[in-house]
């Protein structure tokens, strides 16, 4: 999911909706992984971000901590993807980074 910054300030996405536009991104039965940072949603915008959580909670979304999705999915380690790792682009953040391109 893309993270606030790449989104702050596009007229696509103007801040009123930014909490409808992230609950349409999450996908069923699959990890959702959104990037927060201390300095935006724990700070500047953290009325937006508890708006999102609660939402999210209410729409039954359910939060997991990443070390504990980890050990869930080291128990077959063979149904992980194995993706490449590679020089790219993405939308709304400057320069270029690493993109993951799975088959």
């Amino acid at each position: 999911m893309p993270t606030l910054d790449e989104l702050l300030g596009r007229s696509e996405y103007p801040e009123e909706r930014l909490v409808d536009h992230y609950l349409s991104l999450l996908k069923p039965n699959i990890p959702n992984m959104l990037t927060i940072h201390a300095e935006l949603e724990g700070m500047k915008y953290l009325s937006l971000f508890r708006r999102f959580l609660e939402q999210a909670k209410l729409s039954g979304i359910r939060f997991v901590l990443l070390r504990d999705l980890a050990k869930e999915l080291l128990k077959a380690t063979a149904a992980i993807p194995v993706c490449d790792l590679m020089p790219g682009t993405v939308d709304g953040r400057s320069g270029t980074l690493a993109i993951q391109r799975c088959p």
